[in-house]
């Protein structure tokens, strides 16, 4: 006879360390929530218990519209906030169209959220194109890690958001981390701000600063799962409505960061693109590109380095991650609360183990078959 018990342990604190007094000290903001699942298996002759921690984020990008398709995701968003101990969700940038306005904060992001954000959630951001679209470099070298990189107008908002708490940027920063998960940390999330790195950027691809935070930070984390978030891609299929004006990966930021990312990260979450995409791993790394949590969305042209898809990733969407010590899932949440893709892998293994199509062990309740809820495709290890 085998019987589950769930024990939830929820820890919630924000530890946020004042701002380092010399430049280049990082300040970490440390989020814990621990849910510790035990399996009891019982029978006349033993009696073994086997317990996990496991921490729930999300991830969506390009939602700042406030229309009918942001608020649709968004309810999906709720739901999974109301079903698990979803700690944290990252966006992935373009927060607020079509400029970054800051008359638009409170409509389309703080009483968007306001009902998943009463739940516990807390919620990380990213500056995408569409929150800098007016703004210009601020010409400092190095590049300062708050909104004084980008010269302060009026047509220029990025100061607003920064420093709006409900974004969740510490201290201002347009990029940090944030580590999930108790000692040693289930999952730390290395959050970046694109708009900086490349040439093209706003400021011309002289933000060396954030890049050697980024060295400096994943070579000191100690986290189980390691995943950056941003709103660039540097590994996207082309869209079918970009195909002729290369609108598909940057190739500069590729190589800029592909070697600070390589065989050190294990997911990569990136938006712009407004589609759904899951790439093959690359120098071991996962990529994918979310970049339909409120735009309408349009499907990619295949090519090999793309998983294959018959609706081509044309659905708005938000991406909701369990991880816990050996296994990182994830299951992609169209607007009408279908899942859509799902898969889970251990360190080291070259493929996903796809779950039953439709299904999402992850956010399923804790009970009996939740162990095979994965069928054919295989199951998680439990412990």
């Amino acid at each position: 006879m085998r019987t589950r018990m769930l024990a939830s342990l929820v820890v919630l604190t924000a530890a946020a360390h004042a701002p380092a007094a010399h430049p280049g000290e990082d300040v970490v903001v440390a989020e814990t929530i621990q849910a510790v699942e035990a399996v009891v298996h019982a029978s006349p002759a033993t009696r073994v218990q086997l317990s996990q921690r496991s921490v729930y984020l999300a991830f969506l990008g390009d939602t700042g519209t406030g229309n009918d398709r942001q608020r649709r995701v968004r309810d999906q968003l709720l739901s999974i906030s109301r079903n698990v101990s979803l700690q944290s969700v990252f966006l992935l940038g373009d927060n607020l169209y079509n400029n970054g306005e800051s008359k638009h904060i409170m409509p389309r992001f703080v009483t968007m959220y306001e009902d998943v954000m009463a739940t516990g959630t807390r919620f990380h951001a990213g500056l995408g194109n569409h929150d800098v679209k007016k703004c210009k470099g601020a010409g400092v070298v190095p590049v300062p890690r708050d909104h004084s990189a980008y010269r302060s107008a009026s047509n220029c908002w990025v100061a607003e958001q920064l420093a709006r708490p409900e974004f969740g940027y510490p201290n201002g920063y347009r990029y940090y981390s944030i580590t999930s998960g108790g000692t040693p940390p289930l999952a730390e999330v290395f959050v970046l701000d694109s708009n900086t790195l490349s040439a093209e950027g706003v400021t011309g691809g002289s933000d060396d600063s954030q890049l050697d935070w980024l060295r400096n930070a994943l070579a000191g984390s100690t986290a189980v799962w390691k995943i950056v978030a941003m709103h660039h891609p540097i590994y996207s299929p082309r869209s079918d409505r970009f195909l002729w004006v290369g609108r598909d990966a940057d190739d500069e930021l590729q190589a800029l960061l592909e070697p600070i990312l390589a065989d050190r990260v294990d997911v990569v979450f990136q938006g712009h693109n407004h589609m759904y995409a899951r790439l093959e791993p690359q120098n071991g790394v996962r990529y994918f590109v979310s970049g339909a949590g409120g735009q309408k969305p349009y499907g990619f042209h295949p090519d090999p380095m793309t998983i294959a898809r018959s609706d081509r990733g044309k659905f708005n969407h938000l991406v909701v991650v369990r991880v816990t010590d050996q296994v990182f899932e994830y299951c992609v949440i169209d607007d009408s609360g279908a899942t859509r893709d799902g898969a889970w892998f251990q360190h080291g293994d070259a493929t996903d183990t796809e779950f039953t199509s439709g299904s999402c062990p992850s956010l399923e309740a804790p009970g009996e078959g939740r162990e095979n809820a994965a069928g054919e495709a295989g199951s998680r290890p439990t412990a």
